[in-house]
This record gives C-alpha cells, structure tokens and sequence, in this order.
C-alpha cells in the first residue's frame, strides 16, 4: 500500500468497508443481542466462537445483502440486513491436537434467515 500524507485516515473507501464490517458484529445489534439473551439464547456468533479455535474463523460474505434492491434502498439493505443473516466461513476446530486436519467451513444462520 502506497504512503502518502494521512495515511489510511484519509481513505473514504478503508472507512466505508471497516463501518460496513462494524454492522455485522453483535455489537451492532444491541437490541437484538438483548432479545436473544432475555429469551435464553445466544447469538450466531457467541455460538461459533465456542466452536471454533480462538483467532481461526476466516469469514465470507459478510458484505452480501438481502436481494431486495427492487423494494429498498442500498443503505437500508447495508443496514439492516448484513451479511443476509448468514455466518461463513473457514476455521479450525482442535487445531492443538489435529494440526491442519483441524480445518473445517462451520456455516451458521441466524433466526431471522429463511428455512431451506
């Protein structure tokens, strides 16, 4: 990546992609996350974090959307349905005792995703 003056805080586009990941942590879905406990549940990513090795979970499509652009608008769908209520992904499950073996793609879908 070039230098330059500023850095990465003069990025527009660093910005929007890491304000685009921020959205699709928990952190993010406060009121959910809080439904989701009160309920007695966990979230699709409290759930994974369990499963998998610390440090190991590599995600895909976290950027996806709902594919409803023909009803709302691209920052609504940014908003509110990141990641379109999946988790994917590669990680490793008991890497200490399987080394490379260990290796697993552990997919996960929140409440709100549709059944298939």
């Amino acid at each position: 990546m070039a230098g330059g003056e500023g850095g990465a805080a003069e990025r527009a586009d660093l910005a929007e992609l890491l304000a685009r990941r921020a959205l699709t942590e928990d952190a993010a879905r406060s009121e959910a996350v809080e439904r989701r406990h009160a309920a007695g549940g966990r979230t699709a990513r409290e759930n994974l974090a369990d499963l998998v090795d610390a440090g190991s979970f590599v995600e895909y499509g976290r950027f996806a959307i709902a594919a409803q652009r023909g009803r709302r608008e691209l920052d609504d769908l940014v908003a509110r349905t990141p990641a379109d209520g999946f988790i994917g992904g590669t990680a490793t499950v008991n890497g200490e005792l399987f080394g490379e073996g260990a290796a697993c793609a552990p997919p996960t879908a929140s409440s709100a995703a549709p059944r298939r």
